[in-house]
């Protein structure tokens, strides 16, 4: 559905801006509930859904399957604290814990974690590591929008197959799974359409991610206000 599209778009737009997800939803709520003047409905971007024809392809004919190197954290810490990501089987922060001077894999893929719920995430970077984390290569070039794309296709199917600790995402498993994708007139898969319509998506959060930067803006202009206050009457 779109409200899954807009959740992985979302989420990953809060990771890359480095924004906490509790504190960007405290204040949207906030907002909302005291009164917002956002807009997210946009004309220009409406796309037209109900005509378009799909296909089924198993992940394994649009993505090569393999495993990552598994590194330690105290190999990592050997490297020092660094600018590539270390990704693990956490399903939070693009399953991302810390960044080290070190990587042992090539960024612009997708990572699914094998060990728990199957969390698929976008790695834009180089990467280094934990184990359970298996990697999907496009057989097509990928850019960060159809990787997003694909992330929201992956995390459904994880929750369709109902993976967890006792029924691990293993790399046969994910080769297997089905993916239903938009087909152009030709029968191939509609990739342009796949761009449009994250982008579509996109715009709407990255008015949500502008509004909330806007709103933490002034409330900090209003504590400085009130500190300045406590100041003059002491």
């Amino acid at each position: 559905t779109e409200q899954d599209f807009k959740k992985v778009v979302l989420d990953y737009l809060l990771f890359e801006n480095g924004i906490d997800k509790k504190e960007f939803e405290k204040t949207i709520l906030e907002s909302v509930l005291y009164g917002s003047d956002i807009n997210l409905d946009d004309d220009e971007i409406k796309i037209k859904v109900w005509d378009l024809k799909f296909g089924t392809y198993k992940i394994s004919d649009v993505f090569e399957i393999s495993g990552s190197k598994t590194t330690t954290k105290t190999q990592l810490e050997k490297f020092g604290i660094g600018v590539y990501p270390y990704v693990t089987t956490q399903a939070v922060n693009n399953g991302i814990a810390g960044y080290y001077n070190f990587f042992t894999e090539e960024g612009n893929c997708l990572t699914i974690d094998s060990a728990v719920a199957g969390s698929c995430f976008y790695q834009s970077k180089n990467f280094s590591a934990s184990d359970h984390v298996e990697i999907l290569r496009p057989k097509f070039e990928m850019n960060r929008i159809l990787a997003l794309y694909f992330c929201i296709l992956v995390n459904k199917n994880a929750e369709f197959y109902g993976y967890s600790y006792s029924k691990k995402r293993s790399q046969k498993a994910i080769k297997d799974e089905i993916l239903l994708l938009p087909i152009d007139k030709n029968g191939q898969i509609d990739f342009k359409f796949m761009e449009k319509y994250i982008k579509s998506i996109e715009a709407k959060m990255q008015k949500l991610i502008l509004y909330h930067k806007v709103l933490a803006l002034r409330e900090r202009e209003r504590e400085r206000e009130r500190e300045r206050e406590r100041v003059n009457r002491a």
